[in-house]
């Protein structure tokens, strides 16, 4: 990124204390001083804390431009690591309130029924692995158009692939863009259908016959039908479900395979985005540092650096440890006293009576061969090129 260097310290050095911070669920470290935050300093580079504004003036320096192209090659190299499939992906948008000062556009809060000042998060995710794609802030009103396009082309250069699906709620279901997915991009999508009375009574006129059933309380049907600014005729999958109010909902698709059942399964699972800011409250995503688009996004990045840090070290993990929310890996694994030495051109890192010791161990044990397997130098350039070793006691 073109992040610029300030007061002579590399930008690297404060990239990875943002990326520390986040993974230990610190909101900043503008208050830090604690015995307990020097682990963050010291892992980063630091030999004593910056001055409180340091990391909002590091957050100012970039662009928009060079965090999305940052954003889009770290997922990249995550599919290439196969952390990321991105055979069906789900789109969402996400509301943080903004309490500050400045003024700013209001939207309505999801839990608190009101309308307030902030920010929408929109964000792509793989839903198979549940990882975040992409993310982008943008200020309130948007329309679906202008803000999902962006989405499209940043998962589309991620996973450099044709056979992907999105799937994406009613918010989306707009003409112009079902449009431009299918005629433009020519990728597949599935999202619910509005259930405005006219839909309603077209999915009420369906025949009888024309439904067949699922399990005891389910029917299925599917037909065609238009939508208003889109060209052509989309499929609507129409479920029935005979202890629900209202019984009918539709999906809309343009997916031409008689996969039905796979559809409404794929879209059962959209949920996992919804879950993703619930799961993660320590990352602090809605915790924004102003309401600077480009400050916003440079911060998202490094959170989602850091869920991406974290999710990879639990794939390392024993399968009893693998269905664990990602702050329940840095509670029971991360959040750990250690001493730490220089000695020579390497620096110890001693963990003192760990719980996962034996865990550990083999994961950490002889880690300068193990990057040297992976092609990559064991010197650590904002540690003056020092190696590192572990140890447990």
């Amino acid at each position: 990124m073109d992040i610029k260097k300030r007061e002579g310290i590399p930008p690297i050095k404060s990239a990875l204390c943002l990326i520390n911070t986040a993974i230990l669920g610190k909101k900043s470290l503008n208050a830090a001083g604690k015995v307990s935050d020097l682990g963050i300093i010291c892992a980063s580079g630091f030999s004593q804390f910056p001055e409180d504004n340091h990391f909002h003036l590091h957050l100012e320096s970039s662009s928009i431009k060079s965090i999305r192209e940052a954003m889009i090659w770290g997922s990249r190299v995550l599919c290439q690591l196969g952390l990321i499939r991105g055979e069906v992906v789900n789109l969402d948008a996400h509301f943080a309130g903004y309490f500050g000062a400045s003024l700013i556009g209001k939207d309505k809060h999801p839990t608190r029924n009101i309308s307030l000042p902030g920010i929408k998060f929109y964000y792509a995710q793989d839903s198979l692995e549940k990882e975040p794609l992409y993310l982008e802030p943008h200020y309130t009103g948007g329309k679906p158009v202008d803000v999902t396009l962006p989405l499209i082309d940043a998962t589309l250069k991620v996973v450099d692939r044709k056979d992907i699906r999105f799937i994406f709620d009613k918010w989306f279901s707009v003409g112009q863009l079902l449009e431009f997915l299918d005629k433009n991009y020519q990728v597949e999508f599935v999202t619910l259908l509005r259930l405005h009375q006219n839909r309603v009574k077209e999915m009420q006129r369906i025949p009888k016959d024309r439904f067949r059933r699922l399990n005891e309380t389910q029917r299925i049907a599917v037909t065609t039908t238009d939508i208003r600014n889109y060209t052509g005729k989309l499929k609507l999958i129409v479920i029935e479900e005979e202890d629900e109010d209202p019984p009918l909902r539709g999906y809309l698709t343009n997916v031409q395979e008689d996969i039905e059942l796979r559809l409404i399964w794929e879209y059962s699972k959209r949920w996992r985005i919804e879950n993703f800011f619930k799961e993660n409250l320590f990352l602090h995503l809605d915790h924004l540092p102003g309401i600077d688009l480009a400050k916003i996004n440079l911060l998202l990045y490094y959170k989602k650096v850091a869920y991406h840090a974290v999710s990879a070290f639990k794939k390392s993990l024993p399968d009893e440890h693998k269905n664990k929310h990602i702050q329940t890996i840095v509670e029971d694994f991360l959040e750990a006293e250690a001493f730490v030495k220089k000695r020579g051109d390497r620096i110890r890192v001693s963990f003192m009576g760990h719980r996962y010791e034996d865990i550990l161990q083999p994961i950490f044990s002889k880690i300068d061969h193990k990057l040297e397997e992976k092609g990559i130098k064991p010197v650590y350039p904002w540690l003056n090129d020092h190696k590192i070793e572990f140890e447990f006691k």
